[in-house]
């Protein structure tokens, strides 16, 4: 398994390189209610996408549990906005692995307060 909370601080640095390259070339990652980011290239870009909408973001995790070839990670994400409000949110992300690469990511969250 990747070392989550080394992920989550490439995430906090907004660096969307490093956490794509967690992922099989052809791994899927969905964010809330939005299509799923097909390969290692969507997950990178569609991950810059989101970055360049916020400020800047940071994870507390709450819980993770593993189990075979599933990480289930719960964690309260806190954003920071263009305007200079922060909001946090609860979320869960759901990884299935493939040997040691995220064959399937999926983020549940409620994205609202971030673009409210």
């Amino acid at each position: 398994m990747p070392d989550w909370k080394q992920v989550y601080r490439d995430v906090d640095r907004m660096d969307a390189k490093a956490f794509a390259s967690i992922f099989a070339e052809d791994g899927t990652m969905t964010f809330g209610n939005m299509p799923p980011l097909v390969g290692r290239g969507a997950v990178e870009k569609g991950t810059a996408d989101f970055f360049k909408a916020i400020k800047g973001l940071r994870h507390e995790f709450v819980k993770t549990w593993e189990q075979g070839d599933t990480a289930v990670l719960e964690f309260r994400a806190t954003y920071h906005r263009h305007d200079g409000k922060t909001v946090t949110i609860p979320a869960v992300t759901i990884f299935r692995l493939q040997g040691n690469r995220v064959k399937d990511g999926r983020v549940f969250y409620d994205p609202t307060p971030i673009f409210a």
